[in-house]
Formats: C-alpha cells, structure tokens, sequence
C-alpha cells in the first residue's frame, strides 16, 4: 500500500493547536514543579502555602503562563514539524522508510532549533514565576530585558544543556514509538 507523504507545514495549525492546549492545561503544575525545584538549593525556601497567600489561585494559572504558552507550543510544534526535514535531510529517507537509529537520530536533532527558540522563553517563564517580589509585574519581555542587560545573551541561554540533553534524548527516544 502506498501512503501519500504529508507536507509538514500542513501539520502546523493541528500541532499548534494541541501544543497550546498542553501547556494551558499543565501550567498549574508547572508552577508547583518550578517552586518545589527552587527550593532545594535555597536557605530561604519558597513555600507552596506562601506562595499561594501572595498570590492566591491566580498566581498558579498567570504568573509566567505567557512565555510558558509559547515555549512549550514552539517547542511541541517543532520537534514534530523539524524530524521529517531532520530524517531526510540528514539520512536521505522519508521517516516511514527509516531506521530504527535513523529515526532516533533525526528525533533527537529536530530539538537543536527547538531549544535555540525555547531557551529565552523558559529562563524568562521561570524568572517570571519564581519572582516573589513580583519585580517585573509578570512581564516576561521585561524580565528578558533585564537579563541581557545583566548578564548579556548567555544569560538567555542559562540552562541549554540540560534542556538540549533532556529534549534530544526524550524525543530521540518517542519517535520510536
């Protein structure tokens, strides 16, 4: 049976759509996940109460919701929307044609644009939402204005490792399934 290659740009509104409604979705855990994690490290932990009586519910479904919509939609949308372009640019097969290590490569490559795009948005999500004094008014341009002013680019960048690691052997990882 012969099946029809799909354009990958047609895939766009439908992944978009979903994406956005993931991240909608989740973004009240997110905030736990994000306090929770900042308090490790901290002699001061922030905790889930406080938290709570500063904001109320409101801070659980606004504080950093706009830069976390958009991260996590650009980045669903284009580890999907760049492994098709990975698998036949890099191996020179359509992904229904390719290997088992083929897919996984080219899974794990289509994240490089992705985390390039999402990496200012998350160091801003979670700058927003760890900002207790409520300093930059939940105003993720704001805060990313602030960061390159102190810390320069690199401080946009603060985290890609992990993030590229976690993402690449993540998606490498659910291609194959």
């Amino acid at each position: 049976e012969n099946k029809v290659a799909v354009n990958p740009v047609l895939t766009l509104a439908p992944l978009t759509a979903a994406a956005v409604a993931t991240a909608t979705i989740m973004y009240p855990v997110d905030v736990l996940r994000a306090l929770k994690m900042s308090s490790a490290g901290s002699k001061e932990p922030i905790s889930i109460a406080e938290y709570y009586k500063k904001f109320g519910w409101r801070g659980f479904v606004s504080k950093g919701v706009v830069p976390e919509i958009a991260k996590s939609s650009v980045m669903r949308v284009s580890k999907f929307f760049f492994f098709p372009i990975m698998c036949e640019n890099i191996h020179g097969v359509k992904p229904n044609e390719a290997s088992v290590f083929q897919k996984a490569t080219a899974g794990a490559l289509a994240t490089v644009p992705e985390i390039v795009m999402i990496s200012p948005l998350e160091v801003a999500k979670l700058g927003i939402q760890l900002d207790t004094e409520n300093k930059f008014k939940n105003n993720s341009m704001e805060f990313i204005k602030q960061t390159y002013r102190t810390k320069g680019f690199g401080g946009l960048y603060v985290g890609w490792a992990g993030m590229q690691w976690r993402q690449s052997f993540w998606t490498g990882t659910v291609i194959l399934c």
